[in-house]
């Protein structure tokens, strides 16, 4: 793999899928969700993930519900639902027609959000990661409107982005271009299991 090149974009992105990352980790202990020793082994997945520079894939929910299998997604999803004011939606068969405004996917990769819509000046977001203060102030404050919030399963939103991604690749070939994002084999394998949720 090619040398990461620091620059201020990388400092900034590699500083928010960390700050993301720890927050919701420590909301997931606070909740009783998951024990100190489960998040201390996805930290370390996560950190290898960052330090390799493939921030798309820098998650520790992927890592605590997949490969740790120390978290029930169903359990995360019904704390969020009973504690916060929050919908549910399943992306896994929305039609995207076009990248929705304000859609970053390499930000939507690193932070597992999608702005899926957006109506009379506010958006629709679907997020897995709600419980990261880190991942609400960051897209309030980019985005400077109003915001629906929406859970959804890990998967849900991986399946999602794929499509978004699709989109805009093909976009990018008939303006030229080369692609701009590639799903990577971790994310193309948890894409490919078959759906609990």
């Amino acid at each position: 793999m090619p040398e990461l090149v620091e620059t201020p974009e990388i400092t900034a992105e590699r500083a928010l899928v960390i700050r993301c990352n720890r927050l919701l980790g420590s909301a997931l202990v606070d909740a009783n969700l998951i024990s100190n020793d489960a998040l201390e082994i996805a930290y370390e997945k996560m950190r290898q993930m960052v330090e390799s520079g493939n921030f798309e894939s820098a998650s520790i929910l992927t890592a605590l519900i997949f490969e740790q299998k120390a978290l029930e997604e169903n359990e995360l999803i019904e704390y969020t639902l009973k504690n916060h004011d929050v919908g549910l939606i399943d992306l896994r068969h929305y039609t995207f027609d076009e990248l929705p405004k304000g859609c970053d996917l390499r930000k939507c990769y690193m932070t597992w959000t999608i702005p899926f819509a957006q109506r009379d000046g506010c958006f629709f977001m679907s997020t897995g990661y709600y419980l990261s203060p880190a991942i609400v102030s960051y897209w309030e404050n980019l985005l400077n409107a109003p915001i629906l919030w929406h859970i959804s399963s890990m998967r849900s939103i991986m399946i999602a982005l794929k499509k978004l991604s699709n989109i805009e690749n093909r976009s990018l070939q008939e303006a030229g271009l080369e692609n701009k994002i590639e799903p990577t084999e971790e994310t193309q394998t948890l894409t490919a299991k078959p759906s609990q949720n």
